[in-house]
């Protein structure tokens, strides 16, 4: 167990680039839900902190729905990144990439950039993953270009995206489904629903902070008004005389 001074301190740590949250994770045996839970701890404990934190690192949502997997496809095949090492960079299970794209098998989309459809670069993948690449596919890769991995999502818009997808959990087990049987009839497992709890509490404590510190910088530029002309005035009349003296 952690101690909050202790704590503090990592957090301090990691605002000047000594460490990163991914190897405290590491070191302290956590997972990342974990330590961004008690990042979010600070707002209570350590509000000042807590603002400086955010600022350095304002949450930025990432989910599967800003993904673009087709993209992510060319970019794993073009810069040869294993199914590992792009899970770890897009924060996704390496399951889903697989699925996603195995969904490409049976699609005729074309891809505008290649011209070609999402079957051919499923297939194009397979042959990839099987070290089975022709010199025309080669040479095809070396020209295809990789647009945008991840499309920005703004914090607001994943807010009531996961507020709406949240209430309705509850509308469902408030009709008498276990929470289990209400996360699978919106198409996921219970611990996804948790996570999600998780995630929009991490969202709304950070817009709740920022907002507070709005309000606080607004209510100190009232308290703390520039002097008027005439104040301004009369003190450059006393700066002018002592200096002629």
């Amino acid at each position: 167990m952690i101690e909050n001074k202790e704590f503090e301190e990592i957090i301090k740590r990691i605002l000047v680039g000594e460490t990163t949250r991914k190897r405290i994770a590491k070191e302290y045996k956590m997972s990342m839900r974990k330590l961004n839970d008690m990042i979010s701890q600070l707002s209570k404990t350590n509000p000042e902190l807590y603002n400086k934190f955010i600022a350095r690192f304002p949450y930025k949502p990432k989910s599967i729905t800003n993904i673009d997997f087709v993209e992510l496809t060319k970019e794993m095949i073009k810069k040869d990144l294993s199914l590992e090492v792009a899970a770890e960079i897009y924060e996704i299970s390496g399951r889903t990439i697989t699925r996603r794209i195995s969904e490409f098998k049976n699609s005729d989309t074309i891809d505008e950039q290649t011209g070609r459809t999402l079957h051919d670069l499923y297939d194009l993948y397979k042959r990839y993953k099987k070290g089975e690449l022709s010199i025309d596919d080669i040479k095809f890769i070396e020209e295809m270009q990789i647009g945008k991995v991840v499309k920005k999502e703004k914090t607001k818009d994943r807010e009531d995206e996961l507020t709406n997808l949240i209430n309705k959990y509850y509308r469902l087990v408030d009709q008498g489904l276990s929470k289990a049987k209400a996360a699978k009839k919106l198409g996921f497992e219970y611990t996804d629903m948790y996570k999600k709890e998780k995630e929009l509490e991490r969202i709304k404590t950070q817009i709740s902070a920022k907002s507070k510190m709005a309000e606080f910088k607004n209510r100190y530029k009232e308290t703390v008004k520039p002097p008027a002309n005439n104040q301004i005035n009369k003190e450059n009349e006393l700066k002018k005389e002592k200096e002629e003296r």
